[in-house]
């Protein structure tokens, strides 16, 4: 089945077991002044015995073709079908990636593929998947390791705004993805990549920043780095001061600092804002998830104001502090002793 790329022809095949696009496009992420100086000759030399010049980025392992073949009576026609409706070719060449299996070593092109990963998704494969194009490797290949963008040796400079813009949506899908599983160093490695593109690439997506700075915010809360976790939220609220996601993740992270009053003013605020955006006028607008969040910045204003009052020294302080306290106040003031 063949696309183009750039007006350059390229060509899905199923080829030794394997779903697979090649073309001249793909054989030209071979070709970079850095392999040459980076990647052993003989590692090139032993890939080029194996795959002749030619390169491209599997889809499609031989294992799981076998598994759609009969588990899911899809042939290769169907395939094509999935292909034809989901298969942007769209991917993007980031830089040269290496890693290691035993005494083996390889080195490859890293891709980050938005119609890749579509066309995996349709028909029902494990996600992520880190499309790749082998350069050149120590004695055979290597399987089943991680070859995505946590094992870039250098990154290229992507300067076409659809490419940065494509490769920082494809690294958010694939760390919501692994968040989900549970492997926050990996997701952190995704979210990090994503930040670095949007920042050196010049792209302008205010709602796509957010949502790669919001997720950043929430792995970094997962992994006990506060500080980082706060930084990230408020990135968001600078964007998008009407976040209240954002106000709930910094207020949490502040109250495991012990921070308390500030915990307060950002559950507070993003409550303020909350009654401002979804106003009585506008009650329909709430979904689920938004009514849970605004119970979420209820529970944990009130839950810091305890905790704030608790941490003052003196009686009187806490009766000051009670009576004061109320649901628009922007902070607690402790009261200064004599």
């Amino acid at each position: 089945m063949e696309v183009f790329r750039n007006g350059v022809k390229e060509e899905f095949q199923f080829q030794k077991g394997v779903l697979w696009i090649t073309g001249d496009c793909v054989n030209e992420t071979t070709k970079h002044e850095k392999i040459e100086q980076m990647v052993p000759i003989e590692f090139i030399v032993n890939k080029q015995r194996r795959d002749g010049e030619s390169s491209h980025i599997s889809i499609i392992t031989p294992t799981e073709l076998k598994w759609l073949r009969n588990e899911k009576n899809i042939d290769n026609a169907k395939i094509l079908e999935v292909i034809a409706k989901y298969g942007k070719d769209d991917w993007v060449d980031v830089g040269l990636g290496s890693a290691s299996q035993g005494s083996n070593k390889a080195y490859f092109k890293v891709i980050l593929w938005n119609g890749g990963m579509d066309i995996r998704q349709n028909l029902g494969l494990s996600l992520p998947y880190d499309f790749h194009v082998t350069v050149g490797y120590d004695n055979w290949d290597i399987f089943d390791v991680e070859k995505g963008v946590e094992t870039l040796l250098f990154h290229h400079q992507i300067t076409n705004l659809v490419d940065a813009e494509n490769s920082a949506n494809y690294l958010l899908r694939c760390a919501k993805l692994v968040v989900a599983s549970g492997n926050l160093q990996k997701a952190l490695a995704l979210l990090d990549e994503a930040v670095l593109l949007l920042k050196t690439s010049g792209v302008k997506n205010n709602e796509l920043e957010c949502s790669v700075y919001m997720n950043r915010s929430v792995v970094y809360g997962k992994l006990g780095r506060m500080e980082e976790c706060i930084d990230d939220a408020r990135h968001v609220i600078e964007i998008n001061p009407e976040n209240i996601s954002a106000y709930s993740k910094k207020g949490t992270a502040h109250f495991h600092l012990q921070q308390f009053e500030e915990a307060f003013r950002s559950f507070n605020r993003g409550l303020q804002i909350s009654a401002t955006v979804y106003n009585n006028n506008n009650n329909n607008s709430k979904t689920e998830s938004t009514e849970k969040e605004i119970d979420f910045l209820k529970k944990g204003a009130e839950k810091a104001r305890k905790s704030f009052n608790n941490h003052l020294a003196t009686p009187r302080e806490r009766r000051f502090v009670m009576v004061n306290f109320t649901p628009d106040s922007e902070s607690l003031v402790k009261l200064p002793r004599n």
